[in-house]
């Protein structure tokens, strides 16, 4: 029965065969043992009936097409092209007329961007909203997709509605009805219509009607009469600071501008007749993508990524129509970078394997260029993994093995092995609840602690309490002492020192310690922090996304996971903000905030202490590097009374903090002018009414107000306070008048204190050349989106605006310096890099160079195995585990990193000694040469080795004083400092790794260790391992010779009234370590 064969409708079927009853598609049959069973069915949304040689079947529809790419240009799904640069919220694409009640109501949006120039915008957000479900990519969350706000890992299936899948660098959402979806979270968007909309959808992309004619028309059915015109039309909706267009310099690049761009080196590839695309050019016209490409790289100077994504344009539209290019991407041009585990290639398949499986829903989509994962490694939503380290599914869901999850607002969930998932009940705490954000599930504070730090300084608790505190010691300003596994650990530590105008005390530094990182912030380093030793230009997201860094106008702001944040202007305001879930669990200077200000004064035991001095020293952390002091005496500390404080009172000077009509008024509901304007006032005073101090009282004033999202009116003038004051050495010039001023009068050039770069010439001046500004003041600037990362990745911006300076147009952030876009460097799993510099990592295995044009170029290395990799200066390199420097007979010596030479005359030297004299591990070395042995050779005939706690010395004939008094050895001096004799020799050692050996000949040799890397100084050298800079004198000048360097190091604390007597008459060159 199994193999009898059907006959239906006079057409003959074999057993088990499967076909469409007639050509209507309406009825499904199958044979099964001789007879014909159908059952009622028709063709997927995105498929039509058709009849092939009598035989009718399912064919997927053809598709439109709509484009939206680079900085963006579009194409419509009729062909229109068009260029726009708005940045707020548009419709992309949506079904507007419901000429047939089976077609399924959707709508795309699209946000765009500046990126590093206002001139010009990208596309950042794409949103597809179907099914009742919001679909969102976007560039500030690389590869990964959110459905109704909360984050998904791909693949993800919504049964019956949609798809979402990886394809190469594209992320899509295929629809049951057809529609797909598909962005690449830089630039390119892209809408494939099923043909069955066509004529029944509207917004940017046009109507999909076959008439390009008629796709430049407004919301309302009006003929646009441009650009702006038409997408206002479809504006739906606004983000804080969008506009319509480029406001005020907008440049553009002419033709004969962007002609050197067309050429082979950058956007001529896509049209070269016998290049890489020459299969494609009769199938995608070539020519619109070449001008597109020579428009984006000529407005960002050639780029990389700006360049290569524009080709890479060309590459997805053909390889979308099933043609195969040939390799173009080179060592040199467009290099690819993969992340680990995986590998490029130019066409890989469209369908990559995963942790669930392969996707369905790409089958038939064509291959693509891309990163795939290496043999042995699958994808786990957007990394690599071996096989055995896929994660788990939950609920329909998958997560990568070891995450933590909210299935429910009542239930944590832990991925564990083998894909095994364990979950417990929980509960919100008392200032908290459960909602998504930032894509995430789960239970986050309702209201945040501030805790203010400000000018001399003074000091707003978590609960409102106010103090001040005039000590130069570092203290626990906050840190988590009641723990609960539900909070994070956390501590902030604050450095004051003193010395400034009015014996006022500043802030030095903020240490932050978080997620197992230590950030450190420093007065007048803007653009940089060091994070666990090393230095990073900023904005820096590191590798496990838990610390986000950035420079938000003159603030750097640290972010957390945890939800604690920072905000430090590098100079006299920090604010740090904490969840309310560490009410009455924290302690230190900030207090307990527990909502009762007059228990804040807690000691660390938790007793109340008896006086502010009490608390204040109770909190002090000991420093390695020297002494402090708990504050100024009643003889030093600055003391104001009624009278000296009152010409600052009025709003020509600290008032204008609380002046109700002045330009902080919309900020006093939300951030009280009280406290401010009276730390203004004690300041002011204390630094005799300095215009610097004021304006730092009241600029602390206006970030407070930002920080808070209240409005602040432009407050500075061109009399007071006159635009922005950096701590910048290079800035401190309000203004610039010719050299000589007898020449005839030329115009005073006004800086704005934003920093210089680049040079000009002055008109009567041209032997000398001057820097100019390349930066302008904003009283509300997003610095962070002005930056050259901001061109490859989204910077961790926070607040809307604050104010500070804005890199001119065409030139973008790179540190503290606005440099042109071609000078831009390279961004590296969420690290900047300066364009040439060159930086070693990962325990000292890796070096990379940051190359403008091949972008970052990195390699293997390692330490010989005389050396260890060390952190010096914030950056990791190989040092030697021991480094010495020798005094030998005959007046020669040689440097810890080699350098070798002759000393010109006898005399007494400084000769090696740690720069930090505040250091307990302190020393100096000093040697006297003479000829006064009997071989009359100059040599050493005496040391003298100061310590903090020992002055030792010793004689040519080995005799040995401690402090003075005559010592018989061995013996220990100290703790840490012990002296002992072998073979004749003497050695002195310190615990630091110091040691310092003296022979009877007059030979002397000086020993540290990998902890003294470049922290050294005197003509032994720095011992950072670069022999070149040991010819340097204590003022920085490079000279000739050893000779020179050592004479400038004479002990003058030893030097009587007798002459040098010299010991050589020529000077050698210096002899160098071979390399």
């Amino acid at each position: 029965m199994e193999t009898c064969t059907c006959v239906h409708n006079g057409r003959s079927y074999k057993a088990q065969e499967e076909f469409w009853d007639d050509g209507t598609c309406q009825s499904w049959c199958r044979c099964d043992g001789g007879q014909v069973t159908c059952r009622k069915r028709g063709c997927k949304a995105h498929e039509k009936c058709v009849v092939v040689n009598g035989v009718p079947r399912c064919q997927a529809m053809k598709h439109l097409t709509c484009i939206g790419t680079g900085d963006p240009h579009y194409t419509t799904f009729d062909g229109l092209r068009y260029d726009f640069q708005g940045t707020c919220i548009y419709q992309f694409a949506a079904l507007c007329t419901q000429k047939d009640p089976k077609l399924v109501p959707f709508t795309v949006k699209v946000e765009n961007n500046n990126r590093g120039s206002k001139a010009v915008s990208f596309t950042k957000t794409l949103t597809l909203e179907v099914y009742g479900n919001v679909i969102t990519m976007s560039q500030e969350h690389p590869r990964k997709v959110k459905v109704n706000g909360a984050f998904v890992e791909l693949p993800f299936t919504k049964k019956d509605q949609f798809e979402l899948y990886h394809s190469g660098v594209h992320g899509f959402a295929r629809t049951a009805f057809g529609l797909r979806v598909s962005f690449d979270w830089y630039s390119y968007a892209r809408v494939l219509l099923p043909e069955v909309y066509a004529g029944a959808v509207c917004g940017l992309c046009g109507n999909a009607n076959g008439d390009a004619d008629d796709d430049f028309v407004t919301r309302d059915g009006q003929r646009a009469t441009d650009e702006i015109h038409l997408a206002n039309s479809w504006k739906v909706g606004d983000v804080p600071g969008c506009s319509s267009g480029c406001e005020g310099d907008c440049s553009r690049c002419n033709q004969e501008e962007k002609e050197p761009y067309r050429g082979d080196g950058y956007c001529g590839v896509i049209t070269k007749a016998e290049g890489p695309f020459r299969a494609c050019h009769g199938v995608v016209n070539p020519v619109a993508f070449l001008e597109d490409c020579a428009f984006d790289a000529c407005h960002y100077k050639g780029h990389r990524d700006t360049l290569c994504k524009a080709i890479a344009a060309y590459v997805t539209e053909c390889q979308s129509h099933g043609v195969n290019v040939e390799p173009w991407r080179t060592p040199t041009f467009c290099g690819p970078s993969c992340p680990r585990h995986s590998h490029y290639e130019l066409c890989g398949t469209s369908c990559p394997t995963t942790c669930r499986g392969i996707s369905n829903a790409c089958g038939s989509t064509p291959c693509t260029e891309g990163c795939f994962c290496d043999q042995g490694f699958v994808l786990s939503g957007d990394e690599c993994v071996p096989v055995d380290e896929c994660g788990c599914e939950h609920q329909d869901l998958y997560y990568k093995k070891g995450e933590v999850f909210f299935s429910s607002c009542r239930e944590r969930c832990r991925c564990e092995a083998n894909g095994v998932v364990e979950c417990q009940e929980v509960f919100c705490g008392a200032h908290e609840e459960c909602r998504v954000e930032d894509g995430v599930l789960g239970c986050y504070p309702t209201s945040y602690g501030r805790l203010v730090v400000s000018g001399d300084p003074h000091y707003v608790t978590f609960d409102g309490r106010a103090f001040d505190l005039p000590g130069s010691c570092t203290y626990v300003l906050v840190q988590l002492c009641k723990p609960e596994k539900w909070l994070m650990d956390f501590s902030v530590l604050l450095e004051h020192d003193v010395g400034h105008r009015g014996n006022m005390a500043l802030m030095k530094k903020v240490v932050t310690s978080i997620h197992g990182h230590t950030v450190s912030m420093e007065r007048g380093r803007r653009w940089e922090v060091m994070v666990d030793g090393e230095r990073y230009t900023l904005p820096l997201v590191t590798k496990d996304k838990k610390l986000r860094v950035g420079q938000e106008g003159n603030n750097i702001v640290l972010q957390t996971m945890a939800g604690i944040r920072l905000l430090y202007n590098v100079a006299t305001y920090l604010l740090v903000t904490i969840p309310d879930a560490y009410k009455g669990r924290v302690c230190g200077l900030g207090g307990n905030y527990n909502g009762d200000p007059s228990d804040d004064f807690q000691l660390p035991g938790g007793s109340l202490a008896q006086s502010t001095e009490d608390f204040v020293t109770s909190w002090k952390v000991h420093a390695e590097d020297g002494t402090c002091t708990d504050g100024c005496t009643s003889t030093v500390c600055p003391m104001c009374d009624a009278t000296d404080v009152a010409p600052y009172v009025g709003s020509g000077s600290c008032g204008i903090i609380r002046d109700p009509m002045g330009p902080f008024s919309s900020c006093h509901p939300k951030v009280s002018p009280v406290e401010y304007f009276n730390h203004c006032l004690h300041d002011v005073c204390a630094a005799a009414g300095a215009p610097e101090v004021l304006c730092h009282s009241i600029q602390a004033y206006a970030a407070a107000c930002q920080a808070a999202t209240a409005e602040v009116k432009a407050w500075r003038t061109s009399t007071f306070c006159r635009k922005f004051s950096r701590t910048s050495p290079r800035s401190h010039l309000s203004s610039w008048s010719p050299p000589n001023p007898t020449v005839s009068p030329i115009k005073p050039i006004q800086f704005d204190h934003c920093g210089f770069g680049g040079k000009f010439s002055i008109i009567g001046h041209t032997k000398k050349t001057y820097k100019r500004p390349l930066c302008h003041y904003e009283l509300c600037t997003r610095t962070c989106d002005f930056t050259c990362s901001s061109l490859s990745m989204p910077a961790p911006c926070t607040w809307t605006c604050f104010e500070g300076c804005q890199c001119d147009d065409g030139y973008l952030f790179d540190g503290d310096t606005c440099v042109s876009l071609e000078q831009c460097g390279c961004l590296h799993q969420g690290r900047y890099f300066k364009a040439g510099e060159t930086i070693i990592s990962n325990n000292c295995t890796t070096r990379c160079t940051c190359h403008p044009s091949q972008g970052l170029v990195c390699e293997d290395i390692q330490c010989p195995q005389d050396q260890v990799c060390s952190t010096r200066d914030g950056a990791q390199l190989c040092v030697k585990q021991q480094g010495q420097c020798h005094l030998t007979p005959g007046a020669s010596l040689s440097t810890f990193d080699g350098t070798k030479g002759m000393l010109l005359t006898s005399g007494t030297y400084k000769v090696a000694a740690l720069c930090n004299e505040q250091s307990p591990n302190w020393f100096k070395v000093v040697v006297e040469v003479n000829e006064c042995r009997e071989d009359n050779v100059p040599a050493a005939v005496a040391i003298f080795i100061f310590f903090r706690e020992a002055f030792i010395t010793i004689n040519t004939n080995m005799e040995v004083w401690v402090n003075g008094l005559s010592t018989h050895l061995p013996t220990n001096v100290s703790k840490a400092i012990s002296l002992s004799t072998t073979g004749g020799n003497i050695t002195i050692s310190h615990t630091s790794g110091m040691e310092v050996l003296f022979s009877p000949k007059g030979a002397v040799t000086v020993t540290v260790g990998a902890t003294m890397v470049n922290r050294l100084c005197a003509p032994c050298g720095n011992f950072n391992g670069d022999p070149k800079d040991d010819l340097k004198l204590p003022d920085g000048r490079v000279v000739r010779s050893i000779a020179e360097v050592v004479d400038a190091w004479k002990a003058r604390d030893f030097v009587g009234c007798y002459a040098s007597k010299p010991v050589r008459m020529e000077v050698e060159a210096p002899i160098y370590p071979m390399q």
